[in-house]
């Protein structure tokens, strides 16, 4: 049996290690075996605007401003340490430009199953 205090170790790990987003254009379906955003687009691995832990949940909050991926349909976007990435979520393509801001909310429920 896994104790609370330490899973709850586990997800703060997680939560101390996440510190950037990056956006990309693959329109490549998501599989477990991929290592992060496929086609990424230039300057968007970028600091997170915030990170929220709660107990057993993280919610990370990733903004590309209107200075950043403009004139780029953004189809991927991945959370990461700055190298590795810790998830990759595709979506329908958003046509950005510079009178936008893309924002996309992560959020990760961590449970035990026995």
């Amino acid at each position: 049996m896994i104790l609370d205090i330490g899973f709850n170790e586990l997800v703060e790990d997680v939560y101390d290690d996440i510190s950037n987003g990056e956006a990309g254009t693959s329109t490549t379906l998501f599989d477990k075996n991929q290592t992060g955003v496929i086609s990424s687009i230039g300057s968007t691995d970028i600091a997170l605007s915030t990170k929220v832990l709660a107990t057993k949940r993280i919610n990370a909050t990733y903004v590309l401003d209107t200075t950043l991926a403009n004139s780029n349909t953004v189809t991927e976007y991945e959370i990461n340490n700055g190298s590795i990435a810790y998830n990759r979520c595709t979506k329908a393509g958003v046509a950005k430009t510079s009178n936008d801001e893309l924002t996309m909310i992560h959020t990760w429920d961590f449970q035990v199953i026995i």
